[in-house]
């Protein structure tokens, strides 16, 4: 990778097939990714500044349909859309998790929350009523959203273009 601000890895990324999982737990439900936005966040990442552990994948905010689910799982069935925001555990002792975007659940245990003194917040980016108008104004066409596709062997280009502002809006990974 080039053009990238001091600090970002210009460390190519791998790509790696892996086996098709299966749901592991009753209330596991596996999605098939359609598309996932890259974020700034996958540049804190690169950069070392959010304690991810290697490997690891990059993109989130992913769309795509369910494939499988546990036994347990009613909320949802295969072949349904959905959106998914993954609950990452980047906190030591104290913080908080924020809960971005809406829809889906969350299940996770009590002891490590009550223990690691640790709260779950649950926030919209913008206000509700702001999401609420901008909606609005998009059915209208009065904004237009602008998304910029990139095939997943470009994910390396997605990223450069992100750190370089080369575009305005939300970059996309297509598998």
């Amino acid at each position: 990778m080039t053009d990238l601000p001091d600090g970002v890895s210009r460390q190519r990324l791998i790509m790696r097939d892996r086996a098709q999982p299966e749901p592991e737990g009753p209330f596991d439900v596996l999605v098939r990714v359609a598309a996932a936005g890259v974020c700034r966040s996958d540049l804190h990442i690169l950069m070392g500044e959010l304690p991810v552990s290697v490997p690891d994948v990059l993109g989130h905010e992913n769309s795509g349909w369910v494939h499988a689910v546990g036994p347990m799982v009613s909320s949802v069935g295969v072949g349904d859309p959905v959106l998914c925001y993954p609950f990452v555990s980047i906190l030591g002792f104290g913080g908080s998790y924020y809960a971005v975007g809406v829809g889906g659940s969350l299940s996770t245990p009590i002891l490590p929350l009550v223990a690691n003194e640790t709260r779950i917040e649950g926030v919209y980016v913008g206000t509700y009523p702001e999401l609420v108008e901008l909606t609005r104004l998009a059915l209208r066409g009065d904004v237009r959203p602008v998304v910029v596709p990139y095939s997943l062997s470009d994910a390396d280009r997605a990223l450069q273009d992100l750190a370089a502002g080369a575009f305005v809006g939300r970059a996309v990974l297509i598998p």
